[in-house]
């Protein structure tokens, strides 16, 4: 039975240990917060293969369904990560990812912290107070160098994409029905208010 099982290795999050001023998680959406690994093994798959660049949690699902010969249903987010070494695909594809989280240290208690990357870009925002951070991860993989004044065009683009994501997001959560046994399951998680 092992010997016909996929399995994936990953994290929800990394932490931080005081590379940009904070500890641990959930505070901040720098590097070392999202960039996590993937370890995918299993029959038929390639041994010993790395593949550079960003996957996102959301193509989990359709790369699992399709190494189970399974289809996956159209509405269902994400890219089957099968496709890259297979070759049916170039990686790294040119995809917007985004990341969210509570409350942003040393900002305003409560806020609400955003991240839209897009290929080398990479944008922060501070939603209470509108400040913004960008970084040009191939020149600045640290996210040292704020070029948010720097490159206002960039800046600008990127907002308008994470204001309509953010938009899409509020419509599908306004249409999600959660049972009261799971919302309580999440909310003793600390997943919802």
């Amino acid at each position: 039975m092992l010997a016909e099982t996929a399995i994936v290795l990953t994290s929800d999050h990394g932490e931080e240990f005081l590379e940009h001023g904070s500890v641990l998680h959930s505070r901040t959406l720098y590097k070392e917060q999202l960039q996590v690994p993937m370890i995918i093994v299993g029959p038929n798959l390639p041994r010993s293969r790395v593949i550079e660049g960003s996957s996102h949690a959301i193509d989990i699902a359709p790369t699992m369904l399709s190494l189970a010969g399974l289809e996956a249903p159209a509405h269902l987010p994400g890219i089957d990560l099968s496709d890259v070494w297979k070759g049916r695909i170039e990686w790294p594809i040119d995809r917007a990812l985004f990341a969210e989280t509570d409350e942003w240290v040393g900002q305003v208690p409560g806020g609400t912290r955003r991240a839209i990357v897009r290929g080398r870009w990479k944008l922060l925002l501070d939603r209470p107070s509108g400040a913004t951070e960008l970084y040009d991860l191939e020149t600045d993989p640290g996210e040292r160098d704020n070029v948010s004044l720097e490159e206002p065009a960039i800046r600008d683009r990127l907002m308008v994409e994470l204001e309509d994501f953010m938009a899409k997001k509020r419509r599908s959560e306004a249409e999600l029905e959660i049972d009261e046994k799971t919302a309580g399951e999440l909310r003793a998680l600390g997943y919802a208010p």
